[in-house]
């Protein structure tokens, strides 16, 4: 799964800068920082993605 994700976002050219996976048993959560917004169709492959329940984005206003 994480790396689905790091390649959705790396064919974007979106840098993660970093990247946490805490699982317990069959079920795992991921968090991801990026250097950069993400665009919505990158967010909708993300939410495609087999094995994926949701996607939360909260992007940061500076």
């Amino acid at each position: 799964m994480l790396g689905r994700i790091s390649h959705c976002l790396g064919k974007r050219k979106i840098n993660i800068h970093n990247m946490l996976n805490k699982s317990k048993g069959e079920m795992a959560y991921t968090l991801v920082d990026t250097d950069s917004p993400v665009p919505v169709p990158a967010l909708e492959e993300l939410s495609g993605l087999s094995g994926v329940l949701t996607v939360r984005y909260l992007p940061v206003h500076g």
